[in-house]
C-alpha cells in the first residue's frame, strides 16, 4: 500500500467574488523511503498540496489518504492528533524557540504530547548526534549557525518517529554549501527508513537534484515525468558538504533496492494543535 494516495484533489478559495482554483484534479501516489521534491512557480499550488499532505488543510473535493488515513474523515481534534505523531515539518526560517537550547527545542513535540523533559532529553540528544550535532545540545539559537538551526529543526521533525517529512523550502535561508549539507541529510533521513517519505517544496532546482523523483506542479496540475533513464544517465548520491556541480552532470541519489528509481525533469510553527478557522464559513482549516 502507498505512504500516499491522492486523488483527484481540488482546493478552492474564494478572494472577493471570484473563486481561485489552487489545485484543480490534482493525483499523487508516494511511497516510503523517497526524497521527494515538489517544483513549480509560485502560485502553483506547491504549498497547498504540501498542507493538505500534512493535514493543514482539507480539499474542496477529491481523496487523500496518508499512511492509512482518509484525511477527509478527521476533526480538528484527530487532524492535531495526526499531525503531532505522523508528520514532521520542516520550514524556511527554522521556528526554533530563542530560549530553549538545541535538545530542548528537539524535544518540544514531546513535551506537548503530554511528555516529561527528562523522560524526552535521551531521544532529543540521540538525534542531536543523529544530525551531526552532539555538540551543540546546549547551545542556544542564537549560538547557532544557520545550517545548525536547520539541523535542529530536522532532529525536531523526526523526534515523534513520523513516516512523512513535509520540508517547505528547507534551504531557502542557506548559502549553497550549507544548503547542499542539509538537501544530503535529508536524503539519508528518507533512506534510513524504507516506509518513511520526505517530501520537499522548492523553487531551487539545484536542490532538486538531490531528490530520487521530482514532481513539477504548474497551474493546480501534478506533472510526474518518467524517471532517470530517460534522462539519459544513472543517479549516483551527493555527497554531504559537496555542493551540487552544474546540470547534466549532477549527480543524485543511489537507487533504493527493490524499488524502481524516478528522476524527473526537471512560518508559524509546525502545528500541533488546532488550526484557527478561515473566514470561509469554518469549513476549512487554516492555510
Amino acid at each position: 500500500m502507498a505512504l500516499v494516495e491522492a486523488r483527484d484533489l481540488v482546493r478552492e478559495y474564494r478572494m472577493g467574488e471570484e473563486r481561485v482554483r489552487a489545485l484543480d484534479g490534482a493525483s499523487l501516489t508516494l511511497d516510503g523511503g523517497q526524497f521527494v521534491s515538489v517544483i513549480g512557480p509560485s502560485g502553483a499550488g506547491k504549498s497547498t498540496l504540501l498542507h493538505i499532505l500534512g493535514a493543514l488543510d482539507t480539499p474542496t473535493s477529491g481523496t487523500i489518504t496518508v499512511d492509512g488515513v482518509d484525511l477527509g474523515t478527521l476533526d480538528d481534534d484527530a487532524a492535531s492528533s495526526f499531525r503531532r505523531h505522523r508528520v514532521g515539518f520542516i520550514f524556511q526560517f527554522f521556528n526554533l524557540v530563542p530560549t530553549l537550547s538545541a535538545w530542548e527545542n528537539v524535544a518540544l513535540p514531546m513535551l506537548l504530547d503530554s511528555k516529561s523533559l527528562g523522560s524526552a532529553k535521551p531521544r532529543a540528544v540521540e538525534l542531536m548526534e543523529r544530525v551531526g550535532l552532539g555538540n551543540r545540545i546546549d547551545h542556544r539559537p542564537s549560538e547557532l549557525s544557520g545550517g545548525q538551526m536547520q539541523r535542529v529543526a530536522i532532529a525536531r521533525s523526526l523526534i515523534m518517529d513520523p513516516k512523512i517529512l513535509l520540508a517547505d523550502e528547507p534551504t531557502g535561508n542557506l548559502d549553497s554549501k550549507t544548503g547542499a549539507d542539509v538537501l544530503a541529510l535529508l536524503a539519508e533521513v528518507a533512506h534510513d527508513e524504507p516506509d518513511r517519505l520526505v517530501l520537499m517544496v522548492t523553487h531551487a532546482d539545484d536542490a532538486a537534484d538531490f531528490s530520487d523523483r521530482v514532481i513539477t506542479v504548474r497551474d493546480g496540475k501534478i506533472h510526474d515525468p518518467g524517471n532517470v533513464a530517460a534522462a539519459g544517465r544513472e543517479p549516483q548520491a551527493p555527497t554531504a558538504g559537496q555542493a551540487p556541480p552544474s546540470r547534466p552532470e549532477i549527480p543524485g541519489p543511489p537507487p533504493i533496492p527493490g524499488r524502481p528509481s524516478a528522476r524527473p525533469v526537471p512560518g508559524a510553527l509546525w502545528m500541533t494543535g488546532p488550526i484557527p478557522r478561515v473566514g470561509d464559513g469554518g469549513r476549512h482549516r487554516a492555510q
